[in-house]
């Protein structure tokens, strides 16, 4: 499925991220988010929708989507570089990479005041990933 026919909304999140879950494992927030590759070789103009979750055992899980592109990716925190940024306005910019994972460089951006009718969770949420984010930042 798509980005078009996405209806981007909290149970949607929930039934993106629950799947990447390990079986003992349980998901503490999850938020709306675009994604951009970074790097020498990538461009800062491809802004790829989805879903970021921070689970219990330190694992980043999110979902990515373009417009035939559907991608997933987990990464654990403690083997991973962390960067966290607040910008004035309320977004958050994380740069995470774990060599190890599969799509291993993210550049996550979320905003911690965007809460509507579509995500009610979405403040505690964010603000608890950026949280924990902080505590592995490098």
């Amino acid at each position: 499925m798509g980005i078009l026919a996405k209806k981007w909304n909290e149970a949607e999140l929930l039934d993106d991220l629950n799947p990447l879950l390990a079986p003992d494992e349980r998901l503490l927030a999850g938020v709306y988010c675009t994604y951009q590759d970074y790097g020498f070789f990538f461009t800062s103009k491809r802004v790829i929708a989805g879903y970021i979750g921070l689970t219990d055992h330190a694992r980043l899980i999110g979902t990515r989507y373009g417009i035939i592109l559907h991608e997933t990716f987990a990464i654990r925190l403690d083997r991973a570089a962390v960067s966290v940024t607040q910008m004035p306005l309320g977004a958050v910019h994380l740069r995470v990479s774990d060599p190890d994972a599969r799509l291993g460089r993210q550049r996550i951006t979320y905003n911690l005041r965007a809460q509507n009718d579509k995500f009610p969770s979405h403040f505690a949420s964010a603000a608890l990933i950026t949280q924990t984010m902080q505590e592995y930042a490098t």
